[in-house]
């Protein structure tokens, strides 16, 4: 579990994330679906390293966009039928810290592209890419 599921008493796991995730999917890939999952929670802790502050709060009702605050809530299906019956439902939408949908997203663009300044990374925009090359010690 992340630091907020952690915080407000929300037991979570990334097998059990993987299995409502692969519920849920049309076309699932394991690998894929495992690989995110297993990665959540340091994923999490990252975009925290950044500056990016979850709220340590839950919102107990199911939304795609809650109306408040909270950091933690439940934006899919995991207390129906038959999804609660292949993974034991837990709240993992994670929200940022404001009222509804305010663009909470630009918040986490401007945060990464801070860093990259920092880092002094290329940015280019509208650039296509067709192969990522990753060299030895980069």
């Amino acid at each position: 579990g992340t630091a907020v599921q952690q915080a407000t008493g929300q037991a979570d796991s990334a097998a059990e994330m993987a299995a409502y995730l692969t519920a849920v999917s049309k076309d699932p890939v394991p690998e894929l679906i495992s690989a995110y999952c297993e990665g959540s929670a340091e994923h999490f802790a990252w975009l925290e390293a950044l500056g990016f502050e979850f709220e340590r709060s839950y919102y107990p009702h199911k939304a795609v966009i809650q109306p408040e605050t909270q950091g933690l809530m439940y934006t899919g299906n995991e207390q129906v039928w038959p999804f609660r019956d292949r993974a034991v439902p837990a709240p993992r939408g994670h929200k940022v810290p404001v009222p509804g949908d305010t663009g909470g997203a630009a918040m986490v663009i401007n945060l990464l592209v801070e860093r990259l300044e920092q880092l002094g990374a290329e940015v280019r925009y509208e650039t296509a890419i067709s192969a990522l090359v990753v060299e030895d010690g980069q």
